[in-house]
């Protein structure tokens, strides 16, 4: 017996028992099976709901308190919930689904949100539009997602320079909201040539002076005089006028930056830029927040964000986020994760697999092994089921040799050929998973991945993806080899090979990584001060409005909380380098709301999904 006609008699056997489950079924009332299929809107949508009456005798109490699965709340929930969890296709189905079931304003409100989530912002405007002028219950919320729309436009149409795109979506927001003390239209009308009404206060003092904090000695010295010439590179490259740079040694320590601050306390800084790692932003939130000065801090690490820190960095936890809603929209239903042991590594998983059970895919048992260690051969039986396959593979050994006994030289060719050749073969591993998620540095994929190759995970059948960290040229060794077609969290392309450029032509050297968001952090601010006075009072207001800037590692909104949101590609991996298949918007979308569903505005109620945002 072959392999394969022993998985076909086990397949028969079990095909058999699958028919007979509705027989079984059908004598016990009280048990009636509903069939789960893999994918959750077809789920939803298609599988039959069962009778009260099937499942309880009267069905009176159970029919008052529960819903068939295609009911309007139903539907409005699983709306919701794909929405905030970007499965854009998912949600626009069962938005229409909503508006044939009779919810045409909240469906009309969740398509706009849909499409300003996509960056598809001038539909989401002629959405928006339809239901600022009608009237219902969602006229107020459209007109809050509106006055972003028009803000938003206006400053793409600047980003590319036709500033006669911008003017309409400008004089339609003042015509609408007037010109009111929104620091970032102000700054938007100043660009477009309009005479704006400056801020009341002018400050005392000719320059916004700029505290850099970043280590210029120690085990991290290189990095930082580098990050330095980024900062000092900004200021000559954008002619700006108004700003002085104070950079301060952290000597990169908790205690490093606590003396830096005092030095930068006597010199009267308005801002900071820096520091780099967590533990120094931690050690300066004290001085932002009693002195009400405004940091923009280099770290990657999403606690350390808040009392008047922003981070400017890329966030791995939007990262995992993103590639586990990738996964899905791909139509990969059962993911796996293969981890390196290391802080960041379990983090990123932990994200990922949380993300996809609220997707309500499978998930196979989490695989971690040691990130020092050259060889991956344990972790990797485990996430192949090698024990498992070696099991089958010796119980067909065992079948053929019975049936060998049987008959003889009378066993068919297939079967003789298969058993002198089993007692050398391997196992097969058993893979159940589409999708693959490492959260892995670049320079150890190669490694990696020549092991997957060797077990047969093949990059083309199974999707390999990681983060940002993978945008590395060290991850292209032998031409990307057992590598091509993985894809990975990019960051927006922006305007990087500008940047780098400007560096190799003003001091002969390739940059480092974290250059680029020094640089833009010095340009922001150069942004806010042709508009604002140089007061950090106005600074600290406008980087809490919500504000949206585009520097040359692409577009970045701050949030109130410090943490940002930025558009992200989707690269893959080639023989000739990285490829961007997906692009995201140019500028991040507005923030969902709080609130989706007008109702559950009215009535002060929090909506199932908020713990979301």
């Amino acid at each position: 017996m072959t392999l394969s006609t022993f998985s076909h008699s086990c397949n028969k056997l079990l095909l058999v028992f699958c028919l007979s489950l509705p027989f079984f079924a059908s004598a016990q009332e009280s048990n009636v099976p509903v069939f789960k299929l893999s994918d959750p809107l077809q789920q939803m949508l298609h599988e039959e709901a069962v009778a009260p009456s099937a499942t309880t005798p009267d069905g009176g109490f159970f029919n008052s308190w529960f819903q068939p699965e295609n009911s309007p709340i139903n539907i409005k929930e699983e709306a919701l919930k794909a929405l905030r969890h970007s499965q854009f296709s998912t949600a626009k189905t069962l938005f229409h689904e909503l508006n044939r079931a009779g919810d045409g304003a909240l469906s009309a409100y969740g398509l706009a949100l849909l499409e300003a989530q996509q960056g598809n912002f001038d539909s989401a405007l002629q959405k928006a539009n339809q239901l600022y002028l009608a009237e219902s219950d969602y006229q107020e919320p459209a007109s809050l997602l509106r006055k972003e729309l028009l803000l938003l436009l206006a400053q793409t149409a600047q980003i590319k320079n036709n500033f006669s795109a911008a003017e309409p979506f400008l004089k339609a927001y003042v015509e609408s909201y007037g010109e009111e003390e929104s620091l970032r239209f102000l700054r938007l009308a100043k660009a477009q040539g309009w005479s704006v009404p400056q801020p009341k206060e002018e400050s005392r003092y000719p320059f916004l002076r700029i505290g850099v904090l970043l280590p210029l000695s120690g085990q991290l010295g290189s990095l930082g005089q580098d990050l330095l010439k980024s900062a000092q590179l900004a200021l000559f490259a954008n002619d700006s006028q108004r700003l002085l740079l104070y950079p301060e040694d952290t000597k990169g320590t908790p205690e490093g930056t606590k003396k830096a601050l005092k030095r930068l306390d006597k010199l009267g800084v308005d801002v900071i830029v820096g520091p780099l790692l967590a533990e120094n932003v931690d050690a300066a939130t004290p001085f932002a927040k009693s002195n009400n000065t405004p940091v923009l801090a280099l770290s990657s690490d999403a606690k350390v964000a808040g009392k008047n820190v922003f981070l400017m960095s890329y966030l791995p936890e939007d990262q995992a986020r993103a590639a586990a809603r990738y996964a899905v929209n791909q139509g990969r239903y059962s993911l796996a994760t293969l981890t390196p042991d290391d802080d960041y590594g379990l983090e990123m998983a932990n994200i990922f697999r949380n993300e996809a059970e609220s997707l309500g895919v499978s998930l196979t048992t989490p695989i971690v092994y040691d990130a020092k260690s050259a060889d991956i051969t344990k972790p990797l039986a485990q996430l192949l089921k090698l024990d498992e396959a070696a099991k089958i593979l010796e119980m067909e050994r065992k079948l053929l040799e019975a049936e060998f006994l049987m008959v003889g030289e009378a066993m068919d060719d297939v079967s003789l050929t298969r058993l002198r050749d089993i007692k050398e073969a391997e196992p097969v591993p058993i893979i159940e998973f589409d999708a693959l998620f490492i959260p892995a540095s670049a320079q150890s994929m190669p490694l990696v991945a020549s092991q997957l190759a060797f077990y047969d995970v093949d990059p083309r059948s199974i999707l390999l993806l990681g983060t940002a960290r993978w945008h590395d040229k060290a991850i292209l060794q032998n031409r990307g080899e057992y590598l091509g077609g993985a894809r990975f969290i990019a960051p927006s392309k922006g305007s990087k090979s500008k940047f780098d450029s400007m560096f190799s032509k003003t001091y002969g050297e390739t940059p480092q990584a974290l250059s680029l968001l020094v640089y833009d952090a010095v340009y922001i601010f150069h942004q806010l001060t042709k508009t604002l006075p140089n007061d950090k009072r106005f600074i600290l207001k406008a980087l809490k409005e919500s504000p949206v800037f585009y520097g040359l590692s692409g577009g970045i909104r701050f949030l109130e909380n410090g943490l940002n949101r930025r558009s992200y590609d989707i690269a893959e991996i080639t023989s000739k380098g990285f490829k961007r298949i997906e692009m995201g918007a140019l500028l991040p979308p507005p923030p969902l709301p709080e609130y989706i569903d007008a109702k559950e505005q009215k009535s002060g109620s929090r909506s199932l999904f908020d713990f979301w945002d």
